[in-house]
């Protein structure tokens, strides 16, 4: 399998590089596409470019023509997320399937729940029945999602979160290590979760929540 990986964050490649050579038994063709300095490569042999956020001009026409390579993104806000799926919408037939869906052997995934394209799913995570996970959605280490929730495109979901039941989770939010979010509620489209927060009620949409109980900070201007 041949893999382009688009990604900022040298730790998190690592983390990827760990669950591919888990889930394949062995690392796949893979380069780096990255605003990465050099040094900052988790592994010095693979092949490494980088375009800076010039992802359509300089890329697209030469995945067009190279079918057999699969794209990976890398960990990245939601907002940054969309904004490579769009440039990439304008060349329909490189999307959704190009984009590889990653799920670690130890995750626990509901054959009746739903996967998107895109998705990366860490070690020990739990996906229950007939939770729908949308495109490229990020969901990190012994994170646990409730039966017949929704968690919308876009979104990361950290190590130790716990969402329970029924919850709809909207496009570009982050959920922060080690929350909860209680059966029914729903979280608007990006807003933050802060961590260890417990949130018991619906949280508007472009917030930031703290807190135990979770309250409201302040209007989410910047992620």
């Amino acid at each position: 399998m041949l893999i382009d990986i688009l990604g900022r964050d040298h730790f998190a490649l690592a983390v990827q590089f760990d669950l591919m050579r888990d889930l394949f038994g062995h690392l796949p063709d893979i380069r780096i596409i990255a605003n990465l300095e050099t040094d900052a490569n988790p592994l010095n042999h693979v092949p490494f470019a980088m375009p800076d956020d010039r992802y359509a001009e300089v890329y697209i026409d030469h995945w067009e023509d190279d079918p057999a390579r699969m794209l990976l993104l890398g960990a990245m806000t939601g907002k940054t997320m969309k904004k490579i799926f769009e440039q990439f919408k304008t060349r329909g037939r490189l999307i959704p399937p190009r984009f590889l869906r990653l799920a670690h052997p130890s995750a626990y995934i509901a054959q009746s729940s739903h996967l998107g394209f895109g998705t990366v799913i860490e070690p020990l995570a739990v996906v229950s029945s007939f939770a729908q996970i949308n495109d490229f959605v990020w969901i990190k280490r012994g994170a646990t999602v409730g039966h017949h929730t929704v968690i919308e495109s876009f979104t990361n979901i950290n190590p130790g979160v716990t969402i329970a039941s029924g919850c709809h989770i909207g496009e570009e939010c982050l959920i922060g290590v080690g929350a909860t979010v209680s059966d029914k509620v729903q979280i608007g489209a990006r807003s933050i979760i802060g961590a260890g927060a417990m949130v018991l009620k619906d949280v508007p949409p472009g917030k930031i929540v703290i807190g135990n109980p979770a309250r409201i900070l302040r209007d989410n201007d910047k992620y």
